[in-house]
């Protein structure tokens, strides 16, 4: 075990450690993560090289076993390589994280966010993390990452996207922020667009690619270098190695103020509680044949199902807050309907009343077109639908996407409108949340008269 010690803020003094052996592997790995001790980080071309894989204390009590280590009079354990830390750990702040009990294997991810954070400092996420990452010497570290930063140096740009893979102490990072479509890339007009109400939240994680939607309109899209036709220029490596079963997961946590990533967490300014809405997740299952998804379950947080989630109770070296479950709990919405997953920020041990997230868009859409007599499809140019409840996602060819999606809503059972944006990517509704305007995109509906539709959707279409 090396110990390093370094001089932190106000003068107290911060222990890192790495259990690693004494060659010269171990001196490598320790000369890269020396400057990322001081908030430093090693880039190359997007990609980031983070060996930051520390736990940071103020404990000097350290022992360790063969388990892992101990530390504050052995009431706090790191296990394994101490990547996570449970007990009582040191920590000021409380905040919660909220994971599938069930891992899965490729698939579509949503959810319906309000990430009501405008601080430096604070982190609101949904992404997929392979259980272990952290713990096990040897392991493969696979993630994928959606989040929302409260402030800090990307609040121009806070909606944040990454891959992780490599395993300890030789990590690869493909981080990519963006600002919310169609809006100023302004700190105050990102902070309006996106932390000030509800958004949707997609990751698509097939073996050819890795996708991110927000309000179904896709920011990013990683092409795997396996993938057939893949431009060896534009490819990426990562996604073959996001090959292992991973969770989902949900999180609100503070960032140690000895970084920057997020801005710097300010403890004398900072109005607590802070508190994030989930109003749903959905999860489908990816079929290789089609390419596309299929609903497998969906969560409304009428209540806290503890079979499909399990709340957090550890820490980890960038978090400056320890999770606690009773800061993931369910709240009940104005509409008698509406009910949240709720994730808060708070001091540590401190006892809160959650209150209810405005609202103002949960209502579904209601389809109120009428199909005349003989007609197959109707469609529109400049308007797609979003939210609500999904028959599929799936891509499309550009030359001939709309027909291809029509067609594919037409014979998937319960689907009766359908959206193509950018001409490839298109989703089947049941039944969609609400109707937007948007000049990159194409939505329709089928009118069904009880006879098989998608041969009469192709000739009808073609024939516009």
């Amino acid at each position: 075990t090396l110990f390093v010690f370094c001089e932190g803020e106000a003068g107290s003094v911060r222990v890192y450690m790495w259990r690693c052996g004494f060659d010269m592997k171990a001196l490598i790995v320790l000369l890269v993560a020396l400057p990322l001790i001081s908030g430093q980080t090693i880039s190359t071309d997007n990609v980031t090289t983070s060996d930051n894989f520390s736990t940071v204390t103020t404990f000097d009590d350290i022992h360790t076993t063969d388990e892992g280590y101990y530390m504050n009079g052995d009431k706090c354990f790191c296990p394994g390589l101490g990547g996570s830390c449970y007990g009582e750990c040191g920590r000021k702040y409380d905040a919660a994280e909220v994971a599938s009990v069930e891992a899965f294997k490729y698939g579509r991810f949503e959810t319906r966010l309000f990430p009501s954070i405008e601080v430096d400092g604070t982190v609101a996420t949904f992404f997929l993390f392979k259980n272990d990452s952290d713990k096990v010497e040897g392991a493969s570290w696979q993630e994928i990452d959606f989040e929302v930063h409260g402030m800090g140096i990307h609040s121009d740009k806070p909606i944040q996207t990454n891959m992780i893979s490599g395993a300890i102490g030789e990590r690869s990072m493909s981080e990519k922020f963006f600002a919310a479509p169609g809006r100023p890339g302004r700190k105050a007009a990102q902070t309006k667009a996106i932390k000030r109400g509800f958004h949707h939240f997609a990751v698509e994680w097939t073996p050819d690619h890795v996708s991110w939607y927000f309000d179904e309109r896709r920011m990013r899209r990683v092409v795997s270098c396996d993938a057939p036709g893949a431009d060896a220029e534009e490819c990426s490596p990562e996604v073959s190695q996001l090959n292992g079963t991973m969770n989902l997961r949900m999180s609100l946590w503070p960032v140690d103020p000895a970084l920057n990533w997020a801005g710097v967490f300010d403890e004398k300014h900072t109005k607590l509680p802070l508190t994030v809405y989930y109003d749903y997740v959905k999860v489908y299952d990816y079929d290789p044949i089609s390419k596309g998804f299929s609903l497998k379950w969906a969560d409304d947080f009428t209540s806290f199902n503890s079979s499909r989630w399990e709340a957090g109770t550890h820490t980890f070296d960038r978090n400056y807050a320890h999770f606690r479950p009773d800061k993931a709990i369910i709240v009940e919405g104005d509409d008698v309907n509406a009910s949240y997953l709720a994730l808060s920020l708070t001091p540590a041990n401190a006892s809160i009343v959650v209150p209810v997230p405005r609202d103002t868009k949960r209502n579904r859409y209601e389809h109120k077109e009428v199909c005349e007599a003989g007609t197959t499809v109707v469609w529109e140019k400049g308007l797609r639908y979003e939210g609500g409840i999904l028959s599929f996602a799936m891509h499309v060819p550009a030359d001939d996407g709309l027909v291809q999606c029509a067609a594919a809503c037409a014979k998937t059972a319960g689907c009766s409108l359908f959206s193509v944006y950018d001409r490839s990517d298109c989703t089947g509704f049941v039944s969609p949340a609400r109707q937007v305007q948007d000049e990159r995109a194409d939505a329709g509906f089928i009118c069904m008269d009880g006879e098989p539709a998608d041969d009469r959707v192709f000739r009808h279409l073609r024939e516009l």
